[in-house]
């Protein structure tokens, strides 16, 4: 007994708990030294892989549209997680890549996001649509805040905003 506790005391002192459990077998040090998973770092362009993309847009009113942008990312096998939050900066632009002049307004606000291994970030453009004809957009430039990215992405067939002002709400989760 006496060669068990001058064995576990030293264990002890060297290893620390976790290594005194370990070395009791009750678990592997991995297990011992386990905790709470790592907090999400903020989204980088370069190092999370960011792609972002129109979603489906549906009526919000008589006239009024919701363009949902969504923001997944290109490395989600490897299992990596960063947070997005705050407020994107959007430019509609035309094929030859002018930007085509709107006014732009402060929406709801978001909330932070987790984006990659499974989780995407979304938010919202309202726009009004009429009979009144204008210049289609060909694309959307995306500028996320935080350093996350600048990013250009078809218009594709979503409809065309005729307001002149075009409300941007903060970044949430996707389908919150």
């Amino acid at each position: 007994m006496r060669v068990t506790q001058v064995k576990l005391n030293t264990t002890l002192a060297v290893a620390g708990i976790a290594g005194a459990i370990a070395a009791a077998g009750l678990a592997s040090p991995a297990q011992a030294t386990a905790s709470k998973p790592a907090k999400p770092h903020d989204c980088l362009a370069k190092r999370d892989h960011l792609a972002v993309s129109l979603g489906k847009s549906w009526p919000a009113g008589n006239t009024r549209v919701d363009q949902a942008v969504v923001i997944g990312s290109k490395a989600t096998a490897k299992g990596k997680i960063c947070l997005l939050t705050g407020r994107a900066k959007v430019k509609l632009l035309d094929k030859r890549g002018h930007v085509i002049r709107y006014g732009y307004i402060t929406g709801a606000r978001g909330r932070a996001a987790q984006v990659g291994a499974g989780h995407e970030a979304v938010f919202h453009l309202f726009f009004g649509t009429s009979k009144t004809p204008h210049v289609r957009p060909a694309k959307i430039r995306v500028t996320l805040p935080k350093g996350a990215g600048t990013y250009t992405v078809s218009w594709g067939k979503a409809p065309v905003p005729t307001s002149k002002i075009i409300k941007v709400d903060g970044i949430k989760p996707y389908l919150d």
